[in-house]
């Protein structure tokens, strides 16, 4: 099994929706067309928080200000063969959705927390979303 480190974001506008990325058909780590968090792998003397604004950059093209580091902890992927530390962060989009240019996936779209019941959610990205609602929510910017 191959060691990567990884950040998510967990994107939230406004009106407190979260923005996700669908994945495409083929991808490897997480196949069928699931969605998931925008994020990536820790590259060389990279820290968690380089890492996440370059991922946002490439992926969407944005400028992330406003984030905070929700959590950290270990996964691991059965179906990739991959595991390793990752940290997901809590980010303050305070653009308009036209901002956003996808550079990556199969698609994105901002779902409020009842809308998060209806789409097809890669399993480890779904219990870091429940602790997110459960536990932060109502967090202030």
């Amino acid at each position: 099994m191959k060691n990567r480190d990884i950040v998510g974001a967990i994107i939230v506008n406004e009106k407190n929706e979260i923005l996700l990325q669908k994945k495409t058909f083929d991808y490897k780590f997480s196949p069928g067309g699931c969605w998931t968090f925008f994020g990536g792998e820790i590259k060389g003397d990279e820290s968690p928080e380089q890492t996440l604004k370059r991922e946002i950059k490439e992926e969407i093209n944005y400028d992330i200000k406003n984030f905070y580091l929700f959590k950290a902890g270990r996964y691991k992927f059965p179906s990739g063969g991959l595991k390793g530390k990752k940290y997901i962060f809590v980010v303050f989009f305070d653009g308009d959705i036209s901002q956003i240019s996808l550079r990556e996936g199969g698609g994105f779209g901002f779902f409020s927390t009842s809308e998060l019941n209806y789409i097809k959610i890669q399993n480890l990205i779904l219990r870091d979303l429940k602790e997110y609602i459960n536990t932060n929510f109502k967090k202030k910017r």
